[in-house]
């Protein structure tokens, strides 16, 4: 695993780690993401990581159960 993009991370919030994360996938090359979450901040962060990433973000909201997903 590639870590020096991600370290050392000065984000606090784990939002912005999550986003941090984000732009890390993007970076090696995924062109979609999946971020499960139960707080709704990151949906207007998603937003506009989208744009600047130039990547599809889906947001799965909740706990517990998990996620299926159709390709």
């Amino acid at each position: 695993m590639h870590l020096e993009s991600l370290a050392p991370c000065s984000q606090e919030e784990a939002d912005g780690r999550t986003f941090l994360h984000a732009a890390d996938a993007a970076q090696r090359g995924n062109d979609r993401i999946l971020i499960r979450t139960v707080d709704t901040d990151v949906v207007g962060l998603a937003v506009t990581a989208s744009r600047r990433l130039s990547v599809k973000i889906w947001l799965a909201f909740g706990t517990g159960k998990p996620i299926h997903l159709c390709t």
